[in-house]
């Protein structure tokens, strides 16, 4: 019988497990990958001393199963996890961590070169870049692109795709590696990557709260958490208004459209544990409007009103198409009793009294 597959992260049936441990070397084959979850099965022959403690040789290939944004042949990576038996597979090591590391050494670089990843790039290219660029070529071809220039059989449109590539890949490597330090796992990273682009750790470190803007699976809790590790402040303006935030869409997930500010701040309130007057909630919310975060309605009542930008732009169309409809004057009836007895007669059929009053009232408009 063929075993059940284990949750992402635990052992499944006639499966076991040791303690956390890591793994480096290169990845030299993606055997499955799962576009939806991600979860993915790669072979991975490891860098001396960093390979399975009780194979044969040292650098004897391993299988590594685990969840991890797209990882290309040839890439040099370091794996965090464990090492388990499974019951059909065998001895594989499942990785709850992967990050992307530089080339070792000049054969890794030429491999890493003329991987998939870059377009255009086979191994005698490849081979040719780094003898003129050197064991720095990664490096040398994001820093000096010009460098590039006069090496044999590189062609203009393949050298700019190169050194857009490089400059794509590192950043998403240090990118990747911040966001697993704050504690993201390699989903939530890969989905912060893509939405936030290359300037992600910037703009993380100065607001850690847009992390739960819109991003699958990340809310205001583990956002909190990533400040806390950036050492925001418990008090600070975006802790305060990310609150806020959450308040409105909680409202929002039990059917409100929009949310008085009173309301609003009782809810931060109670999500972070500071107390502030409403003048203080009110400027935050007003910082959040100017960033187009919120819309606030002042003529609805007596305090402000706020909406989430979605809700309000569908609000404003529904009053706008209503009011379009009551300037629109009488409503010109689609036909009347005599036009449907008519069209009775021409398809020689006889409705009945009732249904025939029904249709006549349908065409008029009157229902």
């Amino acid at each position: 019988m063929t075993p059940r597959r284990a949750p992402e992260g635990r052992p499944g049936p006639g499966e076991t497990e040791d303690e956390e441990v890591r793994v480096q070397g290169v990845v030299d084959r993606v055997t499955y990958r799962s576009e939806d979850s991600g979860y993915s099965v790669l072979r991975i022959t490891p860098e001396r001393g960093h390979g399975d403690p009780e194979a044969m040789f040292a650098t004897e290939r391993i299988t590594a199963v685990g969840t991890t944004p797209e990882v290309a042949e040839g890439q040099r990576v370091r794996l965090t996890g464990t090492w388990q038996v499974h019951a059909q597979h065998g001895r594989q090591f499942r990785f709850r961590g992967l990050a992307g590391l530089p080339p070792l050494d000049r054969d890794g670089l030429i491999r890493y070169l003329s991987s998939s990843t870059f377009q255009g790039i086979g191994p005698k290219l490849a081979e040719r870049i780094v003898e003129a660029l050197g064991d720095g070529a990664l490096a040398r071809i994001r820093e000096e692109p010009d460098a590039l220039v006069g090496v044999k059989g590189l062609r203009p449109d393949v050298r700019r795709d190169l050194v857009d590539t490089v400059r794509s890949e590192l950043g998403n490597q240090e990118t990747l590696a911040f966001l697993f330090g704050v504690g993201l796992g390699p989903v939530q990273a890969e989905l912060v990557a893509r939405a936030l682009g290359a300037d992600a750790e910037a703009r993380l470190r100065e607001n850690p709260y847009l992390l739960a803007r819109g991003i699958t699976g990340i809310g205001f809790q583990i956002a909190d958490k990533v400040a806390r590790s950036l050492g925001i402040e418990l008090d600070a303006d975006v802790r305060r208004q990310a609150a806020l935030l959450h308040g409105l869409r909680e409202a929002g997930s039990e059917g409100h459209c929009l949310e008085p500010l009173g309301n609003l701040a009782r809810r931060a309130e109670e999500l972070i544990g500071l107390g502030r007057t409403q003048e203080e909630w009110e400027a935050d919310a007003r910082s959040l409007a100017a960033e187009d975060a919120l819309v606030l309605e002042e003529e609805l009542a007596e305090e402000p009103c706020a909406y989430l930008p979605p809700q309000y732009a569908a609000e404003s169309r529904l009053a706008n198409n209503l009011g379009a409809l009551l300037g629109s004057g009488p409503v010109t009836p689609l036909a009347d009793e005599r036009a449907l007895l008519e069209a009775e007669q021409a398809a020689g059929i006889e409705l009945h009294r009732d249904q025939r009053l029904l249709e006549a009232q349908r065409l008029e408009q009157r229902t």
